[in-house]
């Protein structure tokens, strides 16, 4: 199986709004993949509803909660 990974915290538009449209263009850019999306409790719980309202998925299948994941990031961008 072939995934495709994203990660999505906090509720700025523009983010929101990009993690919709690639969604929509992953079934004409990449066949037969799957998308995983890593989301900590500063999102919306209405984002996670579009996210996972994708008839081809389950809620489960398509989205993973991380509890940390604005500390993980946080933390890359230090060392960067």
């Amino acid at each position: 199986m072939k995934y495709i990974s994203f990660s999505l915290f906090g509720n700025d538009p523009k983010y929101v709004r990009g993690m919709f449209e690639n969604v929509k263009l992953k079934d004409n850019l990449y066949k037969g993949w799957k998308i995983i999306v890593y989301y900590d409790s500063s999102v919306l719980r209405k984002t996670l509803e579009v996210l996972s309202a994708d008839g081809n998925s389950k809620k489960h299948d398509r989205l993973r909660y991380i509890s940390n994941l604005l500390e993980i990031f946080g933390r890359q961008r230090r060392r960067l």
